[in-house]
């Protein structure tokens, strides 16, 4: 009967250690918060640049980035309106797009998580990674079309990808970090720049 008792005990502290262990599982919460903040917050109105982007997804749709000459326009760089595309494409509505940007929010967090983790104790991850979730400043665009939530999930997982790109020979990491570095750089141009800096 011990014996019974200590093996239930066992599993089902296993089954505790893998459900913490797994941080898509213990970040969960936050997704569902973060999908709430959108649907509590967001309207169908337009300010700021959210209609360049939309108007830069259609010219897309259209086969086109940029006006022609003398009206060329590049001040936005195309990443974030070809995010946009299948959203336009398919005639979502507006919601379906900032309820991305839930996601991302919440992947950032668990990307950072597994990041923190390869360095540091579970305890420390955890707190540090709860400290991102609970930054309330960023949540401010949580309901808008704009490229900040995408961006940071994009830098999280480029951070992710770039340990995992050093902790042995040449691997997929290698590639993953390239595609999205060049993506950031696609989706905001200063980090273009930079790169043609460093």
């Amino acid at each position: 009967m011990y014996n019974k008792v200590r093996t239930f005990q066992n599993v089902s502290s296993m089954r505790n250690l893998k459900f913490t262990r797994n941080p898509y599982l213990l970040f969960s919460p936050f997704l569902l918060l973060f999908i709430v903040i959108v649907l509590f917050v967001h309207t169908d109105t337009m300010e700021g640049d959210e209609s360049g982007y939309l108007y830069f997804a259609q010219n897309l749709l259209h086969g086109f980035y940029s006006p022609p000459a003398p009206g060329i326009n590049l001040w936005w760089g195309p990443g974030y309106p070809l995010l946009l595309v299948p959203f336009q494409a398919l005639r979502l509505p507006l919601i379906s797009i900032t309820l991305m940007n839930a996601v991302f929010q919440y992947l950032s967090v668990v990307f950072l998580f597994k990041t923190v983790i390869r360095f540091a104790e579970f305890r420390k991850a955890l707190l540090f990674s709860l400290f991102w979730a609970f930054c309330f400043s960023s949540y401010r665009y949580l309901d808008l079309i704009l490229t900040e939530p995408f961006i940071i999930f994009l830098i999280s997982l480029l951070v992710l990808s770039l340990v995992r790109a050093f902790e042995g020979p040449i691997n997929k990491y290698v590639f993953l970090s390239g595609f999205v570095l060049g993506y950031i750089a696609l989706t905001k141009v200063i980090f273009g720049y930079a790169m043609l800096f460093l």
